[in-house]
Parts: structure tokens; sequence; C-alpha cells
């Protein structure tokens, strides 16, 4: 069970999951995520645990939940949906080939196609017998921005609607960040409708780069970028030497759940050894700076590469767009 656990921040439902498969229970596992922002290289977070997952012959779905988007209000006036659901499924086929997992076991689903169906709506409407709205209101209040005293029922419904996916898609377990936390808590009320029991996997985020830029572009290493947009991302990183927690260094955080699960390093064999070195202060930030940066622009040149040679990509995603 430790390819499971491992660099995850918990699992719900862990011995359900050991239990099946010891009886050797064919199972399928899914993973949500939005059409919006331009393909980052934190989405290898959940597809490294998609290709752990895969190890036990768990079949995988990836959901493109272009209807949640509206309800996260990203998309509300976006005419290019469909166009980033056809470019996040050619480069996360393209990234499943970079990590060994098998395509075979990967399916694609989009959301409007499944959450439009009669059953769905109708689950729908008997999960609000179930759910309060402060309980609803502060499922999301991770996932969607609440910045007023006067919340909009979308802040409701997104959390319903989530965990409604996993009946329509009819998997064993859900994988999502940490942030959705208290979604996966709502899962109880599936059980009420007569559904199976889910397990979640809670994948960890990357901290903020930056303790006082939140912009989007700063905050974030894109596929796309050049390497001198990476390098300026990397210099501009918050670095608190001899610090025991990786939440205030973000350079670690990117070794620990990127750089060394693909396989490269930095500095040092293992990622417990680089963090040891930079606890005890035998490495300096702009060594920890210096080598993270020929290991990114390993890890992303040649997946830029194949993006920037999508017909779609430089019409959907313009240099100004985040």
């Amino acid at each position: 069970m430790e390819v499971i656990t491992q660099n995850t921040i918990d699992v719900f439902g862990l011995s359900d999951i050991r239990q099946k498969i010891m009886d050797n229970v064919r199972m399928s596992a899914y993973w949500g995520v939005e059409p919006k922002h331009k393909p980052h290289i934190e989405m290898l977070i959940p597809l490294l645990k998609i290709r752990d997952l895969s190890l036990f012959n768990i079949g995988i779905k990836i959901l493109f939940a272009d209807t949640h988007a509206l309800l996260n209000k990203v998309d509300e006036d976006d005419d290019k949906t469909d166009e980033k659901c056809i470019i996040y499924e050619q480069l996360f086929t393209h990234l499943i080939r970079i990590l060994n997992i098998n395509v075979e076991k990967i399916s694609f689903e989009k959301g409007s196609e499944i959450q439009m169906d009669r059953r769905y709506m109708i689950d729908m409407y008997r999960i609000l017998n179930h759910v309060t709205i402060n309980k609803a209101l502060e499922a999301s209040s991770s996932v969607i921005d609440v910045k007023t005293s006067k919340p909009c029922l979308n802040q409701a419904m997104y959390p319903i609607l989530q965990i409604l996916d996993e009946t329509m898609l009819d998997v064993d377990i859900q994988i999502g960040n940490i942030h959705q936390k208290k979604i996966f808590a709502l899962g109880s009320c599936i059980q009420k409708l007569g559904y199976k029991k889910c397990s979640y996997i809670l994948t960890p985020v990357l901290p903020k780069f930056s303790r006082f830029n939140f912009t989007d572009y700063l905050n974030y290493i894109y596929f796309s970028d050049t390497n001198d947009e990476i390098r300026e991302k990397i210099n501009n990183m918050r670095y608190t030497e001899k610090n025991n927690n990786i939440e205030k260094t973000p350079a670690l955080a990117i070794c620990k759940y990127i750089v060394y699960p693909v396989e490269k390093k930095v500095i040092y064999d293992t990622y417990d050894e680089l963090e040891h070195a930079w606890k005890n202060g035998r490495i300096t930030k702009d060594d920890l700076k210096t080598c993270l940066f020929y290991a990114l622009c390993e890890i992303i040149e040649p997946i830029r590469e194949f993006l920037l040679n999508l017909d779609m990509f430089g019409s959907v995603y313009s240099d100004i767009e985040i």
C-alpha cells in the first residue's frame, strides 16, 4: 500500500482499496480537471498518482469538467472550452506515454456528456434533500473563492455535482487535491441514495511561489514556458532556508512531488537526501535554484515542443491568457 499512499496528503477508505486488491476485485478510479488554465507542471502530480494506481491494474477515467468550470466562474464567457478539452486530451495522452502508463487503462470523459443524463439530474434533486446549504457552502469554500457575504447558488451546487460524478462514472476511487477534502466529506450522502462507497485519494498542491505576488503567471510554471520564463519564476520563489516545512520553500515541494517522481534529480540521488541537506545548511538557495532550473528544463522541453506543435494551442491560449 506504500505505492498508493506515497506523495499523498491522506487517503479516505484505504482499507477498502487494500481489501479489493487482495480479493483481486477489478477497480476503476477517476480524476476530474477543469479545462481552464494553460497546462502547467502541477498537473503532473495527479498523473503520477494515476501511474501508481495503474500498477494495481486499476482502470482510470479522466473527466474534463467543462460544466463545473461554469459554476466556478472560469469559463462563463469562454467560447473555447471545447477546444481546451481537445488540447487537454491530446496533452494528457502524451504525458501518459512519457510517464510509462499503459494508455489502454485510460479513458477520457467530458462532464457535459454525462451531467445532462436523466439519471444524473434525478439524483441531483434527490441528494438536495440530504445536504444543508451551510454544509454545501463549507464544502466548496476551498475550491470556489467566496469573497461575499451573499454567496450565489453555484457555490452550493459545485460540491454536490462533483460527488455525483463518481456515481455516473461508476468508480471505486476518486483522486483530488487537498482543497477538495471537504467535498469528499460529502461522499456519505451518495450512500444514502444507494450507491457504493467510494475511496478518496488526496494529493498535495504546490505552495504559492511568492509570498507577495498572487498573479497566476508567477505562481504557475506552464509547460509552454520558455527557459527564461522558468528561470524567472524559480528566482522569484520564496526560499526559507533551514526550515523543516517544505510549504515554506516551493522549490522543495516541486522536487518532492514532481522532479524525483519523474525520475530526475536535484543534486542528490533521493529527495530525502536533498531535504536533509537543505535543513542542515549544506546547500544554498542558489544551488537549489540552479539545479531545479536544469531539472525542470529537462522535464518540460519535450512537453513544450509537443504543445507548441498542436494546431489549436496558439489560438486557444494567447500569450496574455493565463
